[in-house]
């Protein structure tokens, strides 16, 4: 038997061995994840899509080492959509993947040299084991890593399509309606001055109230555009939120525990929420009153947007976007929003958040 007789018999013997004993590998796999506190097992459907990737990857080995001139296409497509979309909701970052990369790495080449002999492993056949395995790898990582960045993009693009929305409608509702109502009160006036000056002189006053309200409207429109994800303080940038939105309508914001404990990006999701659910009340509750409590404790952030306006059924109001658009960047940070009301008593947001440690 020739010498590439004996490299592709042995290569056969290795995809066998790596076959039978796969499920090994994987469990080994997943203890020294779990070792490392690797946040991709941080929940069981986390944990079965690793280990399919894992056995996938090993399949995929074991074909090439059958067959070294296999063309082997991306994989499974489905499940790598699924682990990309996952990993950006649960904003794990890439730098995981890449981790969990080389702990396949490093447990497939130690079962190797401890499964076979190595006098008989030639320098050919086991770098061959290698290539295959980093082939493997490069192509998932790469395909995983274009799909979790069109995931994010969809969901910023979502967003922002949201927001534009949110926008136009409130240069339709209130700032459009105001300068109707000012044409309107004008056009009036100048009709009936002539004959009744007093009552002119009213609905130029209707006028300059209309006015103002439009370009209330448009400065809260501005301070909304102003905002750069940029939030130092919570508790203050909260209130002056509500000094610009609230009107009459009475307000506190309580804000307890270490702010330090929160990375600048869960500081902004929270606040981004919070400002929704503040919006929603005072644009469609009618409140006397709002109430803003957010406590921070070493592991979680708790949080409650109340109001006492005139509430709703929530089994028989169908949910809009503002609610849907809180839910998404709560899940993307690991958290969870419930709404709670009854019609004429008010509403409750609750807001939970889990904070990690760097160490976690």
């Amino acid at each position: 038997m020739g010498e590439s007789d004996a490299g592709a018999s042995l290569r056969v013997a290795i995809a066998e061995h790596l076959l039978n004993d796969r499920q090994r590998l994987l469990e080994a796999c997943v203890d020294e994840l779990r070792r490392v506190n690797s946040s991709i097992l941080g929940d069981p459907e986390s944990e079965r899509q690793m280990i399919a990737h894992y056995a996938t990857i090993l399949m995929d080995v074991a074909e090439e080492l059958r067959d070294p001139d296999i063309v082997l296409g991306g994989g499974n497509l489905d499940l790598i959509q699924e682990i990309a979309a996952s990993r950006a909701r649960s904003r794990i970052h890439p730098t995981e993947s890449l981790r969990a990369a080389g702990v396949l790495f490093d447990v497939t080449l130690d079962w190797l040299a401890r499964t076979m002999n190595r006098d008989a492993l030639s320098d050919q056949v086991f770098l061959d084991v290698v290539r295959f395995l980093n082939a493997s790898l490069t192509r998932r990582i790469r395909d995983a890593s274009a799909w979790y960045a069109s995931f994010l993009l969809h969901e910023v693009h979502r967003d922002q399509t949201y927001e534009r929305g949110r926008i136009a409608r409130e240069l339709h509702d209130r700032v459009s309606y105001g300068v109707l109502v000012t044409r309107q009160r004008l056009e009036a006036s100048r009709r009936i001055f002539d004959d009744d000056p007093l009552a002119a002189m009213e609905k130029v006053a209707e006028a300059q109230d209309a006015i103002e309200d439009a370009m209330e409207s448009i400065r809260k429109l501005i301070n909304d555009l102003r905002f750069s994800n940029a939030v130092d303080n919570l508790q203050k940038a909260l209130i002056a939120l509500l000094s610009e939105m609230a009107g009459e309508v009475r307000h506190r914001v309580i804000v307890s525990g270490d702010e330090n404990r929160l990375t600048c990006e869960v500081r902004d999701e929270v606040y981004l929420i919070v400002r929704e659910a503040l919006r929603n009340a005072l644009s469609h509750s009618a409140p006397t009153e709002v109430a803003v409590r957010i406590d921070i404790a070493p592991h979680e952030l708790r949080a409650s947007i109340g109001d006492d306006g005139t509430g709703f059924d929530p089994l028989t109001v169908e949910s809009g976007a503002g609610l849907a658009i809180m839910e998404e960047r709560a899940k993307l940070l690991g958290g969870s929003v419930a709404i709670t009301s009854r019609p004429r008593i008010g509403t409750m947001v609750e807001l939970l958040i889990p904070i990690l440690r760097e160490s976690e």
